[in-house]
């Protein structure tokens, strides 16, 4: 081998070797969001919220807030409608995969399912959260709850359904 090309084929191993722990600080630094864990549901409170054990452990059951939607409260029209919709779509010992988008300022754990969240909306029984949903596809979303609205299904057969943060805002 040449005494050039030798310099070369050293030159890119040592490329290489830095562009790897470039990439190593920056995957430390900046570590992926979330990932999915199986969890078991354990409750059904309402339309948006549940408890599920990690990883089937129910020694250590967590609130779990679906990210992005916003479902009427129980004592709400419409609450019992949409807690009953989630129930048909997963019930107390179903498997479910979840991923944590964020902790709530009441310490619920803020996640989402690949379907539950998106089935909600699809069925009308929730809003698409605006000031908390915010990932790139809550545009997906958004459009599932106007495709609702339009059909009016679930909470859109009703005229002009009152969104949960404004019904929560006339109780206090």
């Amino acid at each position: 081998m040449r005494q050039a090309d030798r310099i070369q084929a050293e030159r890119g191993y040592m490329e290489a070797n830095m562009l790897r722990i470039l990439l190593l600080i920056v995957a430390l630094a900046f570590p992926l969001p979330a990932y999915a864990w199986p969890g078991t549901v354990l409750d059904v409170h309402d339309g948006d919220r549940m408890i599920v054990a990690p990883m089937g452990d129910v020694r250590t059951p967590l609130k779990i807030r679906l990210y992005g939607i916003d479902a009427p409260e129980l004592e709400q029209k419409g609450g019992p409608q949409s807690r009953d919709h989630l129930l048909s779509l997963v019930r107390p010992g179903q498997d479910v995969e979840v991923i944590k988008m964020s902790t709530d300022k009441y310490g619920r754990t803020v996640a989402t399912d690949r379907v539950l969240n998106a089935d909600m909306l699809e069925a009308g029984q929730a809003w698409a959260y605006p000031a908390f949903c915010n990932a790139p596809f809550c545009n997906g979303w958004k459009k599932l709850e106007q495709d609702a609205k339009e059909a009016r299904r679930g909470l859109w057969s009703r005229k002009d359904p009152t969104p949960p943060w404004k019904w929560r805002q006339k109780r206090k």
